[in-house]
C-alpha cells in the first residue's frame, strides 16, 4: 500500500498477556467473547492508508500490506495508545461528587474537566481517579486483513462520510459530490474538505435531504 490509498480492514485485537479482546470488527466473535457493542458499527472498516486513522502501529503494518493479506502484527505501546503517566491520576474531594448526586465507586467511568476517567480507589474523603487511556501501557496484538482497496471516487467518498457519521450515501458526477448524509453542519465541512483534499476532481460538494414517508419505510 502507499500513503493515501483507501482501503477496507478487518481485525481483531487482544492485550498481550492476557488475550483480553478489546476491539474487533467482527460482530459474532464480540458476541461470542461478551465484548458486542451495540453502538459498535461492525463489518470492514474504511482506512486511507498513513493518515492517522488508526493507531501508529496499525498504520505502519498497513503500508507494509497487500490486498488480501493477513497478518498479526504486535504493537507497543509507543505505537498504540502510550504509556501510563502518573500524572493522570489525580485526587477529587468527595464534596465535588456528592454535590452532583454522584455516589463514586471503584470502576465507574466519570467526567471531571471534561475529560473521561475511571474512579481507582474511594477513602477518606477523596477520589482517586484515572485518566489514562484504558489500553495505555498495553502492547497489543492485532489480527489484521486488508479486504479490499477502494478505487471509485464514489467509493472513496462514501468511506470519508463512513469515517464522520459510520453511514451515507455518495455519488460523484464530474466536479460535483451530491452526498445524502445526517449530520450537523460540523461534520457536513469537514467532510466536504475531505472530499475535495483527496478526490481533487471535486469542486463542489451538495447535501441533499431525502424525506420518506415513516409508516412505509416500516412496512418494508
Amino acid at each position: 500500500m502507499q500513503k493515501g490509498d483507501f482501503i477496507k480492514i478487518t481485525y481483531t485485537g487482544r492485550i498481550k498477556g492476557t488475550n483480553e479482546l478489546f476491539d474487533t470488527t467482527d460482530e459474532a466473535l464480540a458476541r461470542k467473547e461478551n465484548a458486542f457493542n451495540r453502538n459498535a458499527k461492525y463489518g470492514p472498516m474504511p482506512v486511507i492508508t498513513g493518515e492517522k486513522r488508526v493507531i501508529a502501529g496499525l498504520d505502519d503494518a498497513l503500508l507494509a500490506m497487500s490486498v488480501s493479506e493477513k497478518k498479526t502484527v504486535e504493537v507497543a505501546p509507543d505505537k498504540a495508545f502510550g504509556q501510563r503517566d502518573a500524572k493522570m491520576i489525580k485526587l477529587f474531594p468527595a464534596t465535588q461528587f456528592r454535590s452532583q448526586n454522584i455516589e463514586p465507586y471503584p470502576g465507574m467511568l466519570v467526567t471531571m474537566n471534561n475529560a473521561l476517567g475511571k474512579v481507582m480507589s474511594v477513602s477518606s474523603g477523596r477520589i482517586r481517579v484515572d485518566f489514562n487511556h484504558p489500553l495505555a501501557g498495553k502492547t497489543l496484538v492485532y489480527d489484521l486483513q486488508v479486504v479490499e482497496k477502494i478505487e471509485s471516487h464514489d467509493g472513496k467518498a462514501k468511506a470519508i462520510i463512513d469515517f464522520y457519521v459510520g453511514d451515507g450515501k455518495a455519488k460523484i458526477h464530474g466536479e460535483e459530490a451530491v452526498l445524502n448524509v445526517d449530520a450537523g453542519k460540523d461534520a457536513k465541512e469537514a467532510i466536504s474538505k475531505e472530499i475535495m483534499k483527496y478526490i481533487p476532481e471535486v469542486k463542489k460538494v451538495r447535501f441533499e435531504e431525502v424525506f420518506e414517508n415513516v409508516d412505509i419505510a416500516a412496512k418494508k
